[in-house]
């Protein structure tokens, strides 16, 4: 159908579709089951954090920080499978709404996702993925050494000039002063 489809990436699975546009990527992963007092997961078991009246306050066991991280894992697992389904739907042109207006964001995006091991060969770091906190920060961290992607580099405070092979067409828009973001704080004030 020539028809405009809103839907949910759960939704989505199994369908493609000519254009996709992703939105709302800045969207912060939901971690709160790993702070709760009483944590339980399959690979660290029952961790319980020890609550000191006197102090008016909680300690987390050696038990709750392996059930935090065993979550955490979990969690940030089950996000890259949503990630995968979004980023899978597209035939022709994928489309990315990202809002990146933190310094840590910044910082985390134009970190690198690889190392290079001793024999001075780039490797791939898998765990580098748990310290991001959104699907922005993993397209915008995974785009920014695309040699196409300079106005990426230039908003995130980047000076390297090194840059990976790139076999796919890239194009970033960087857009830091928006005019409908403007006239719609002006639209909430005149209603106050």
């Amino acid at each position: 159908d020539d028809v405009v489809r809103i839907m949910s990436i759960h939704k989505s699975k199994g369908l493609e579709f000519p254009y996709v546009i992703l939105v709302n990527c800045s969207k912060a992963f939901n971690f709160r089951d790993t702070m709760e007092p009483l944590l339980v997961s399959r690979e660290a078991g029952v961790g319980l954090k020890i609550r000191d009246d006197k102090r008016f306050t909680k300690y987390d066991t050696l038990s709750t920080i392996a059930n935090e991280k065993a979550l955490k894992i979990s969690a940030v697992s089950e996000e890259l499978r949503i990630l995968y389904v979004a980023l899978t739907r597209a035939k022709e042109n994928l489309v990315f709404v990202c809002s990146i207006n933190s310094k840590k964001s910044k910082e985390r995006i134009s970190s690198p996702l690889y190392f290079y091991d001793k024999t001075g060969k780039r490797r791939f770091n898998p765990f580098s993925v748990y310290k991001y906190m959104n699907f922005s920060e993993w397209i915008c961290s995974a785009f920014v050494f695309h040699e196409q992607a300079k106005p990426l580099r230039e908003f995130v405070g980047m000076t390297t000039t090194e840059k990976l092979e790139n076999t796919f067409p890239l194009k970033v828009v960087v857009e830091t002063d928006c005019e409908l973001l403007e006239s719609v704080e002006e639209e909430q004030k005149e209603e106050a």
